[in-house]
């Protein structure tokens, strides 16, 4: 019988167990990188949207009409929607919870968006029926959103200005 040293018979158990942790780690980096790409949208109360988020509201569109408030969750990243009748702000709001503008969104009629914008949803969606176009501003740019019913299911896409498709969300 043959005799190892310890180095030999300790380095593949060693080994194992280096590549078991490895594999630990890469599942729940999946797990968390899946879970910072989900969108979550819920409807909240006024008494759920922060004070900071109100005051800003109310500081920016003294007057407004509020039909609803929302909390959207985009991975990490928790914003608060406040949707109106459209007069004095824009339709929908979008604050950070300190309360810091972060979006608006206006809806439009279909027909008013951009050519390039319009081909590019018969691009996107050959088949596809407009069911809502919003103009908005994002950070400084503008962002149209357009909502397309296409073989029964609801897809969102997000273009800028010149057409350029910025993210495809299927609802």
């Amino acid at each position: 019988m043959r005799c190892y040293p310890l180095e030999e018979t300790v380095a593949p158990k060693k080994e194992r167990v280096v590549a078991a942790y490895l594999h630990r780690i890469v599942i729940i980096g999946v797990t968390l990188l899946s879970a910072g790409c989900t969108t979550h949208e819920v409807t909240v109360a006024e008494s759920q949207v922060p004070p900071a988020v109100l005051r800003a509201f109310q500081g920016e569109y003294p007057g407004a009409v509020v039909k609803g408030y929302a909390k959207e969750t985009k991975g990490f990243t928790v914003l608060y929607e406040i949707e109106t009748d459209g007069r004095v702000a824009p339709h929908t709001v979008i604050y950070t919870p300190k309360g810091k503008l972060a979006d608006t969104e206006v809806q439009i009629p279909p027909a008013r968006l951009p050519a390039a914008v319009q081909e590019a949803v018969k691009t996107a969606s050959p088949t596809g029926t407009i069911k809502q176009a919003e103009f908005g501003q994002n950070r400084g740019n503008t962002v149209y959103e357009v909502e397309v019913s296409e073989g029964g299911r609801i897809i969102e896409y997000k273009f800028d200005a010149s057409g350029r498709l910025l993210k495809t969300e299927v609802k």
